[in-house]
């Protein structure tokens, strides 16, 4: 057993390493040229200011398979500029510039996120990566963000029940995002009277029964979970009238 996982273990790391070489052949060639070259072979994201353009030096380089590190290590070898690397982006910034946890710059980005199916989603999480500037989105799936340094931010964006997403602004005022869903559709939670919970695919369910996602609460417009279930599914009989006097929510399944 441990010799088969000895051997998937290097087929792994053998499969990443390979993902990860680059080839560059550049004569003088634009910086901004070469983080393009990396960027189509790595899946990388390069992020910087515009104005460290103006100071980036050409690059002359022959690279043949060599890993990501080593391209940047050439690539960067002359420049006064230096790059970090954060999860699938590389940060470019002027050689010896402090690290900061809080944006200083006034920019405002705002955008609108959606499921796959492009209904607004709300109460996202949208936040500054490396800050602690963050807010949400409101019922039309709208967030706005100010004092954010559009050209390097990188918004992380989470959802329960979707994937999450990182997303480097680049110097965008504006943007757009579907989220997708973790779980396949063909999955769903059944409840039965006799068996309890189950989580079974649909065509295998028998007789009548409604699936309450996202989509369905989304019809309705309130802060309270409890008003957005009324009318959601006519097995789903919900009195806030007596939740209110009663102090405890009244909701009952009709079979």
């Amino acid at each position: 057993m441990k010799w088969m996982m000895s051997l998937l273990l290097a087929a792994i790391l053998q499969t990443y390493a390979h993902a990860q070489q680059v080839t560059i052949s550049a004569n003088n060639q634009p910086l901004k040229k070469i983080t393009e070259s990396i960027e189509k072979q790595t899946g990388y994201q390069f992020v910087w200011h515009d104005d460290l353009l103006a100071v980036a030096k050409p690059v002359t380089v022959q690279l043949n398979n060599v890993s990501l590190q080593a391209a940047l290590k050439t690539c960067f070898k002359d420049q006064v500029l230096e790059y970090i690397i954060k999860d699938k982006f590389i940060i470019i910034r002027a050689k010896g510039a402090k690290e900061e946890n809080k944006t200083v710059t006034d920019e405002t980005v705002q955008g609108t996120i959606t499921d796959e199916n492009g209904l607004p989603l709300a109460g996202v999480s949208v936040a500054i990566k490396g800050s602690t500037l963050g807010t949400t989105t409101n019922e039309k799936g709208i967030f706005i963000l100010n004092n954010v340094d559009a050209q390097t931010a990188i918004l992380t964006i989470t959802y329960i029940g979707f994937e999450q997403e990182n997303i480097a602004v680049k110097g965008r005022s504006n943007i757009q995002l579907q989220m997708k869903r973790k779980f396949k559709e063909a999955d769903s939670v059944v409840v039965g009277f006799s068996t309890g919970y189950q989580k079974i695919p649909k065509e295998r369910a028998t007789g009548s029964f409604a699936q309450i996602d996202n989509e369905l609460i989304n019809r309705s417009v309130s802060t309270n979970i409890l008003d957005r279930l009324t009318g959601v599914a006519s097995s789903l009989n919900f009195e806030p009238r007596l939740a209110t006097k009663s102090l405890r929510s009244n909701v009952s399944i009709r079979a």
